[in-house]
Formats: C-alpha cells, sequence, structure tokens
C-alpha cells in the first residue's frame, strides 16, 4: 500500500507520534512504538518532532502492535489530535475530527514545514 499515515497528538506537554498501518480486517489502527517530544526547556524540539515523524512514517507495519493508548493518556488527555497522510504525491495534514485538510504540501516537502505548522496547533489550542 502506497499511503502512509501517522497521527500526532499535542498536550501542553508536548507531542506524541503514532504510526499508523493498514490491518487487512480491522482497517487503519494505530501501531507502537509511540514517539514523545516534550517541551522541555532548551531541548531541540523541532529536530526531535521532525526525527519522530519521519521513525513514525517509516514503520515497516509488519508484526503489528495496535497501540491501546494508555502510554501516557495521550489518546484521552489531548488539545488536539491530527493526522498526516502521504497519498498520491501529495503530503495533508488534517487536524481531527475534520476530514478536510488544513494544509497540503508536495510529498518530499522537508518535514519542517508541517511540524512548524503542527507548532501552530499547539500554540492555539494553549491560547
Amino acid at each position: 500500500m502506497s499511503e502512509r499515515r501517522v497521527h500526532v497528538y499535542g498536550s501542553g506537554r508536548g507531542f506524541a507520534v503514532v504510526p499508523v498501518c493498514h490491518h487487512p480486517e480491522k482497517g487503519w489502527v494505530e501501531c507502537e512504538p509511540v514517539h514523545e517530544v516534550g517541551l522541555e526547556k532548551a531541548l531541540p524540539i523541532r529536530a526531535m518532532f521532525e526525527e519522530a515523524i519521519e521513525r513514525a512514517a517509516k514503520h515497516p507495519c509488519s508484526d503489528l502492535q495496535v497501540w491501546d493508548g494508555t502510554l501516557g493518556g495521550w489518546r484521552d488527555h489531548h488539545l488536539f489530535a491530527a493526522r498526516l497522510m502521504w497519498r498520491a504525491g501529495t503530503l495533508k495534514l488534517s487536524i481531527l475530527p475534520d476530514t478536510v485538510p488544513a494544509a497540503e504540501w508536495p510529498e518530499n516537502v522537508p518535514l519542517e514545514y508541517p511540524v512548524r505548522r503542527l507548532i501552530e496547533q499547539l500554540g492555539m489550542a494553549l491560547a
């Protein structure tokens, strides 16, 4: 399958970046490992966030370990959730539950662009 998906949960603590894989019987499911990016002072947040998204997007989706949502309580306690979806030559960012993309780029865009948009989204959610 040429489509790739990643979910991002944002809170006052930072971000959780979750690989999303297609399961033949269950459809799209969130999988382990979940990559957490904290907002600790003096850390290179943007670089760490880009790396987490890259790792999640490259998840092999073999031997699926479905994420139960308990790690850090991200699924239940977040300020926003987003979906990054690479498909048909584009990268689309949707702020969930909205299915209309909030932004769209060519699929090979540097991750700096969606990361900046997600950091801005967290800032708006915190305001």
